[in-house]
């Protein structure tokens, strides 16, 4: 009770009298069928993958390695939904600098020395007539991802980029198989895990003239799922005109092996 109490507040926090909210929805996370597992009853594992949804609702991944041994990851056979992690495409991305020296005479500053007054000091007095050298310097950077990685004994590793579960294109769920191997690549296991949406829940804010009430369509919300807030996994987002507030209650989703 104390937790819901918490969280009430911090809704609270988000909400006054009339706003420009337009609607709240809300949405829990938990394994997809299939994919039940009880993480806890799993004894001395070898593996664990965490999963970090953020609120582009991309997925950023960590790998533990729990052995003695060098892990091995095949990411060509590793895959988010039906797209393997590994990216053969190569980025280009180039910078250029130029850097020059030289010496210039100021036809200005000759015409006074030589006591020319008149139209013709003022034609060329902001003159300068001269050379110099230019030296031109390209960088070129190439971003290349690679096949096969490897996890030290007892050690970790994130991926340096997020990967798109689909969820903006109406799909609920979305799977992960990671191929790994902790005999050097002799030979390779899979850590296959899901996740689905559950409890979708979305209310517009009533509208009075230019205003929208959020706290009616909390209300609404907490009615409707009055437990919402208790659910170890959950998303809440409330949207305005061009914005938007999020309350992730738990966004890692582990997983071990």
């Amino acid at each position: 009770m104390k937790k819901l109490l918490l969280y009430t507040t911090f809704l609270l926090t988000l909400t006054s009298c009339g706003t420009y909210t337009r609607s709240v929805s809300y949405y829990s996370i938990e394994h997809a069928p299939g994919y039940e597992r009880d993480n806890g009853t799993i004894r001395n594992p070898s593996i664990s993958l965490i999963i970090e949804l953020n609120r582009s609702e991309e997925i950023s991944m960590t790998i533990i390695n729990h052995t003695d041994s060098t892990m091995t990851i095949d990411k060509t056979q590793s895959f988010v939904n039906n797209s393997t992690i590994y990216d053969p495409n190569i980025s280009v991305k180039s910078s250029s600098s130029y850097s020059s020296k030289g010496s210039s005479l100021n036809v200005g500053a000759l015409t006074g020395a030589l006591g020319l007054r008149g139209p013709l000091q003022g034609l060329l007095s902001g003159a300068s007539v001269g050379k110099s050298n230019g030296l031109s310097n390209t960088t070129t950077t190439y971003d290349v991802d690679v096949p096969i990685v490897h996890i030290p004994p007892r050690g970790k590793l994130t991926f340096n980029k997020t990967f798109d579960i689909n969820w903006a294109w109406g799909s609920t769920q979305f799977s992960v198989c990671i191929a790994y191997s902790i005999n050097r690549g002799q030979s390779y296991k899979n850590l296959n895990t899901g996740y689905m949406k559950t409890n979708e829940i979305s209310y517009d804010a009533p509208q009075k003239g230019n205003k929208y009430y959020m706290n009616e369509a909390l209300r609404m919300l907490l009615s409707a799922k009055p437990d919402l807030m208790l659910e170890d996994n959950f998303l809440l987002q409330i949207d305005g005109a061009s914005w938007a507030a999020y309350k992730i209650s738990k966004p890692v989703l582990y997983d071990c092996q």
